[in-house]
């Protein structure tokens, strides 16, 4: 990166009732070291004053641009945002999060030196106090292929769009995920980054402030039982899809135990016997000739690779 051409980056925020935290996002934004930015928020129907905080932000600053769309979720807003942007790299952020100074210029400058796809850095875990709940980082490396991410995000379970740096190519073609999906989209979307990427690079640095926030969308999801199974299912349904496209056995492996994961989770019902069951049928399918599904199998738990298989023999 030469300091007269820095790359233009797109921060995309999706905005829903966030008229608590909103000024604060967007404060940590403009604060920024590195400063060829766009900011891009999506206002998605919200019905408190966020719109009318963000206007005044709009107003006074021109590297921010709002838009509104009627309520359509997370993932719409998202591809809204992507639509309109600009910059050759994406960075998505939720409306109650907020970033240390320096971390777009950290994560810039690491993209544009290893020529990554995707640049990941360490996020604190923080209370709304500011108290530090948990460190959350990547298992420790330099750069990784797109395989090897995908290992790492099965590993850590860190599967969120938010706090990435992202090559704006990766998204030319549009990413599986059911737009009415609220479990799960954003480890859909990451699956599908990873395996579209050549490089992913990684900083030790501190790069997001993931807060905890009881107003905030996660803590807030008391969806029916009903339909949060629904969405769990269709999660693991469209998981067992990508599966099929992958390009290397590793990535088919990876989209395979994400998926079983998931099943596992299920509450119990019916269909999570039968997803179990259509699992244990792959997994003996695969026994011989998949050898990463049975390395990582036996080392999660010998008693469930055992148990597949005396139940795939019965």
């Amino acid at each position: 990166m030469t300091p007269d051409s820095p790359p233009l980056v797109s921060i995309i925020i999706p905005l829903y009732n966030a008229e608590e935290t909103i000024d604060s996002c967007l404060q940590s934004c403009l604060g920024q070291t590195y400063k060829n930015l766009e900011i891009i928020v999506i206002d998605d129907g919200s019905s408190d004053n966020s719109r009318a905080i963000v206007q005044g932000f709009d107003h006074a600053y021109p590297q921010i641009r709002t838009f509104r769309q009627n309520r359509g979720g997370v993932t719409e807003a998202r591809n809204y945002g992507m639509r309109k942007a600009t910059g050759q790299y994406l960075f998505f952020m939720d409306a109650d999060d907020d970033l240390p100074a320096q971390s777009l210029e950290v994560l810039v400058e690491r993209a544009v030196e290893t020529q990554a796809d995707i640049t990941a850095g360490t996020t604190l875990h923080l209370t709304e106090k500011r108290e530090l709940i948990a460190r959350m980082n990547y298992i420790p490396f330099s750069t990784l292929s797109g395989e090897e991410w995908l290992t790492t995000i099965r590993k850590t379970w860190q599967g969120h769009l938010w706090g990435l740096l992202f090559r704006k190519s990766l998204f030319e073609h549009p990413l599986l995920c059911p737009l009415s999906l609220k479990i799960g989209e954003d480890l859909l979307q990451v699956t599908q980054l990873a395996m579209r990427s050549h490089l992913v690079a990684m900083t030790p640095q501190t790069v997001y402030h993931y807060i905890k926030r009881e107003t905030s969308a996660i803590n807030s999801r008391q969806f029916p039982s009903d339909i949060r199974q629904g969405d769990e299912i269709l999660f693991v349904e469209t998981m067992l899809h990508l599966q099929k496209k992958a390009s290397t056995r590793r990535m088919r492996t990876e989209c395979r135990l994400l998926s079983l994961f998931a099943v596992l989770n299920l509450p119990s019902s019916g269909y999570r016997s039968k997803l179990l069951h259509h699992f244990r049928t792959l997994y003996l399918s695969y026994l011989l000739t998949d050898r990463h599904l049975i390395k990582t199998l036996w080392n999660i738990s010998p008693r469930l690779h055992i148990g597949m298989i005396l139940d795939c023999i019965k």
